[in-house]
């Protein structure tokens, strides 16, 4: 219920309305944690306030990136082989999908070809928003051997508010930037770390490189 909360929280919602009869537990779940407020109930049906995120300070800069060039990119994944180049095509109507229950050490992988520095990656989900990731840890590597996992928990629920906000907006154009202090790297893979119901896909898949501030265009 936190995580759900957090996520609420970053997309500025302010309040929510609970049908108690058809979803008894979140109820009663919302009602025990301390930060949430009942403001009334009407039979079974439960409206709550949702108190405002507190400010963070973000160690991360604004979003000046430059996009990755794809050629000579390549992509794997644990699962739904065949599928992983659709994530390269250019169409976010396309979508690779495990089409399987999420679990915990499924994966999918690119490599850049080269080393770069990258402060951030791109999933876009088109119309599939509701097949995220659940829980995931992004690691990033420059042999393939050794990973270093550059995820925090911050980090991951702005990914998840992120997409919500442009499924919102555009529900077929879904997608989420996960951004990161920059690290050195040349393959990039997204690890599941947890369970979850459904299947999780990715349209496409981009990287962003640091731009140089010297080469950025002022207004």
């Amino acid at each position: 219920a936190e995580p759900c909360m957090d996520v609420l929280r970053e997309i500025g919602v302010t309040h929510v309305l609970f049908h108690g009869s058809a979803y008894p537990t979140p109820a009663e779940t919302l009602m025990n944690l301390p930060e949430v407020r009942l403001v009334k109930r009407l039979e079974d049906d439960y409206v709550f306030a949702v108190p405002p995120r507190p400010a963070v300070q973000s160690p991360i800069r604004p979003f000046d990136d430059s996009l990755i060039p794809r050629t000579g990119w390549r992509v794997s994944a644990s699962v739904a082989l065949p599928q992983t180049t659709i994530t390269l095509d250019g169409n976010p109507q396309t979508a690779w999908a495990t089409q399987r229950e999420q679990s915990p050490g499924e994966w999918f992988a690119v490599d850049l070809g080269r080393e770069w520095p990258v402060a951030a990656v791109r999933l876009s989900f088109g119309p599939c928003a509701n097949q995220l990731p659940r829980d995931f840890d992004l690691d990033v590597s420059t042999d393939g051997r050794a990973w270093s996992v550059v995820t925090t928990n911050d980090i991951r629920l702005s990914f998840y508010a992120h997409v919500y906000r442009t499924a919102l907006h555009s529900p077929r154009d879904a997608f989420g930037d996960i951004r990161f202090p920059p690290a050195p790297c040349r393959y990039i893979r997204i690890r599941l770390t947890d369970s979850a119901y459904s299947d999780w896909a990715i349209a496409e898949i981009n990287a962003f490189t640091p731009v140089p501030r010297q080469t950025r265009i002022r207004p």
